[in-house]
This record gives structure tokens, C-alpha cells and sequence, in this order.
């Protein structure tokens, strides 16, 4: 069982098991029998017990090393493999969403933190994804019901509160200092692979390992996905260099599932002072979603969308957007918000690269 966990910042502690009593009651002797060799060819016991829950989710809010928790049987074992990924995946979210809105100058840096640890766990993701699919498929309709209110409401909620218990100790320091200095800890943390499945929860990282036929200590990242060409140190970051019609070449999007992908789409976008257009083809014609945008700084804008005749209901949105422009090339970067509600197949990065095709009208 996971102890309480004293933070390095506070005398807060994380005491995950306060939400197990509600799971114990409804899920406590619930069992699925073995189905084939499937990935839930295990008896899988629903005992939501200290281990299953705590899933090494108290991170305590600063950098130091959390319990590493052991597991009994094999049901522990499944049922922590459904929510420990995207439990982590939560506490990172919320720790550099955090950092990244209330120090501006680490939000860059945050960001691509979340985005490379959603891509090393790609694997875990998915296979974690698999088996609460696996789990709504039980035979028996009550049992199948069962896991649905599990899964789509109990275990987002304790995922979602563990995640605030995580953020609290870095949001109740006094000084913006140290909640800067904290937020530069954790930001170095992540990249240094101390927020990791491997380092937090090792025994579910193998578990799921085993089960996806992957070998002990292999990576569980997707495969690597292509990467923009270099541009010239002394690109461009002002307003300025915006205006004029570009034709996009390469756009990659990494995804909240850990995957990424490599887009051809012959989308335009066309730039004035103050909006740009873009247009990509569809099915129903053109999809055509104008902007307003201002500069927030050299090479980052904010945009609105004010026309979206597909999607009214996305106006008013807004995202920030990093650019720069290397003589006719024009790269964009773009981090849509997510959250733990997000679909697996949204999008957490996009970046392109696009072309000059004409001067400013």
C-alpha cells in the first residue's frame, strides 16, 4: 500500500486512499474470467485496494522520488494498467500546463516537456487504452455496465483529484519565486525521465510491456516522427514578415496519444496586418476559418477565430502560435490546449512548414 507522502515544499500530503471506499463498495468483488488470450487473459479482480489506486499517482508536488509501489495478483496488476498511464499523463498535463501559463517564460519549455512525455509513453498509452476497451466487451451486460460507470466516471474523477493533490503544494508556495524555481525543477524532471512510468511505476510498466509482446526495458515511444528542416539562426520573428500567401508543404501533428503524424494537405494561408485565412480542400469544398491575430511577443502570436462556417460554434477560440520566417519558408508551431477529457487522437503539437507564394497584396 502506498504510504502518505510528505511534499518538498509543504506539509500537504497525498492521500489518495479517501476516494477508494466508493470504488471498494461497487467494484470490491468484481471479477472477469479469463476471455482467450486476449490482453485480459488474466483473472482480473476488481480489489481496489491501496496499490491499484495510489498507482504512485502522489507525486507531492516537487521533484523527489515517489513510493515505488509493489502489486499482489495479477488483477492488481490489470487494474492498474487501465488507469496508470493516463493518470500519469494527467499529473504531467496539469504540472506543465501550470508552470506554462503563470511564468511566460517557461511555457515553451513546458510544453514540449508534455509533448515528448506523451510520445515516450505512447506504447503504455495505448496498450492501457486496449484494455479498458477489452473490459467493456465482458460477456455479462451487468458486469459491462459495471466497468462503464468505472471507467468513464469513477476513475476520471480520482485521476482528475490525484492530479489537483500533485498541483496544490506547487500552487500554495507564498513566493512567485519559488513556484518559478519549483516549476523549473519539475520541467527539468520530466525531461530527465523522473516522471516517467519506468521510474514512478515500474512493475505496470513491465506489466504492460508483457502483455503488448514487447522485451524487458524496451521503449515504449512511438516511432520517431519526421522532423522540419533547420532554418537559419537569423530567421525572422517579427509581425512583419507574416503578410503574403503561403502554401503549406509539411504539417506534423503529435497527438495526446503519444503518436504523431505527417500531412501533405495543399492548405494556403494567406496573412494581412491583423488576420489571416486559412483553406484547406474538403469534401464540401473548401474549408476556409479566418483569424484576427496580434503579436505577443517576437515570433509568437495569438489568434481568434472569427469565421468558421463549418464549426460557428469554434469561434471565439483562441491559441497561441510560435512562427518564424526563413527568407520564403514559414514554420509554425502550435499547442492546442488539452485536458484530461481530451480525445486520444487530438492533437497536443502541430507544426508546419509552408512556402512563400506570393508578396503582400
Amino acid at each position: 500500500m502506498c504510504a502518505p507522502i510528505t511534499t518538498v515544499a509543504s506539509e500537504t500530503r497525498c492521500t489518495p486512499h479517501r476516494y477508494l471506499p466508493l470504488l471498494h463498495r461497487r467494484f470490491g468483488a468484481f471479477r472477469i474470467g479469463r476471455q482467450g488470450e486476449g490482453i485480459l487473459g488474466v483473472a482480473m479482480g476488481w480489489q481496489t485496494n491501496m496499490a491499484v489506486w495510489a498507482l504512485g499517482l502522489c507525486l507531492g508536488g516537487g521533484v523527489q522520488a515517489a513510493e515505488i509501489l509493489t502489486y499482489d495478483t495479477p488483477g492488481e496488476k490489470a487494474g492498474a494498467g487501465m488507469v496508470a498511464p493516463p493518470g500519469h499523463r494527467e499529473q504531467v498535463r496539469s504540472l506543465t500546463a501550470y508552470c506554462g501559463t503563470a511564468f511566460p517564460t517557461l511555457k515553451g519549455a513546458a510544453q514540449e516537456a508534455f509533448v515528448r512525455w506523451v510520445g515516450r509513453h505512447a506504447g503504455f498509452l495505448r496498450a492501457s487504452q486496449s484494455l479498458r476497451e477489452q473490459a467493456l466487451k465482458a460477456p455479462d451486460p451487468e458486469k459491462a455496465a459495471q466497468f462503464r460507470q468505472l471507467i468513464d466516471d469513477d476513475m476520471p474523477k480520482a485521476i482528475q483529484s490525484m492530479a489537483r493533490n500533485a498541483l496544490q503544494p506547487l500552487e500554495n508556495l507564498p513566493q512567485p519565486e519559488a513556484r518559478q524555481t519549483m516549476c523549473r525543477q519539475i520541467i527539468a524532471a520530466i525531461d530527465d525521465r523522473r516522471f516517467d512510468l519506468d521510474a514512478r511505476d515500474p512493475a505496470i510498466a513491465a506489466y504492460l510491456r508483457e502483455i503488448t509482446g514487447r522485451q524487458p526495458g524496451e521503449s515504449a515511444a512511438a516511432p520517431a516522427p519526421e522532423t522540419l528542416p533547420a532554418l537559419s539562426p537569423a530567421a525572422r520573428q517579427d509581425a512583419a514578415a507574416l503578410p503574403g500567401r503561403w502554401q503549406a508543404v509539411r504539417t506534423i501533428i503529435h497527438l495526446f496519444n503519444g503518436t504523431a503524424q505527417t500531412r501533405t494537405t495543399p492548405c494556403t494561408i494567406d496573412f494581412s496586418v491583423a488576420r489571416f485565412i486559412s483553406e484547406c480542400p474538403g469534401k464540401d469544398g473548401p474549408l476556409r476559418i479566418v483569424y484576427a491575430y496580434h503579436l505577443l511577443a517576437p515570433g509568437r502570436f495569438e489568434s481568434e477565430i472569427v469565421e468558421h462556417r463549418a464549426m460557428p460554434n469554434l469561434r471565439g477560440r483562441r491559441s497561441e502560435t510560435a512562427f518564424q520566417v526563413d527568407g520564403d519558408k514559414l514554420v509554425l508551431t502550435a499547442y492546442p490546449p488539452v485536458s484530461a477529457t481530451t480525445p486520444e487522437t487530438a492533437p497536443v503539437k502541430i507544426e508546419s512548414l509552408s512556402r512563400r507564394e506570393s508578396a503582400p497584396r
